[in-house]
């Protein structure tokens, strides 16, 4: 069964109830299956992490790049993770504490003058176990 699913750029993150991430990227007539991936606990939410495109890129009839990361939210283990694309390989993973469960997750760039000073943010709400 799907649990869970994030679209960014041309690419979906399906989670199922199985434990197991898929990435898919969408083609004009088709979904392509990219990777594959278990995770030790269910799933409780998901996010993808969209490359931001210059402005002038917008009226360009070019595919967006695709997402650079993803976000992944474990039940049991309380943790998040952020996994690379489009292997789905953990980069990084980070226990939340006890008694608090990952709800949703946002990938946020805060942007500044000069663009060394950008800062990117994975948000993360929080619920009571």
């Amino acid at each position: 069964l799907l649990s869970m699913v994030s679209v960014a750029s041309s690419y979906l993150l399906l989670a199922t109830s199985d434990k197991t991430l898929h990435l898919f990227a969408a083609k004009p007539t088709a979904l392509d299956h990219v990777a594959e991936a278990r995770t030790a606990h269910e799933v409780a939410c998901v996010a993808l992490r969209e490359v931001a495109r210059p402005s002038s890129a917008m009226d360009i009839d070019e595919p967006a790049p695709p997402p650079l990361y993803a976000a992944v939210g474990l039940w049991t283990e309380l943790s998040v993770q952020i996994l690379a694309i489009p292997s789905l390989e953990l980069v990084v993973s980070e226990l939340l504490g006890s008694e608090v469960i990952p709800r949703s997750l946002l990938f946020y760039t805060a942007e500044a003058k000069e663009a060394a000073d950008t800062k990117e943010y994975l948000l993360c709400a929080l619920g009571a176990d």
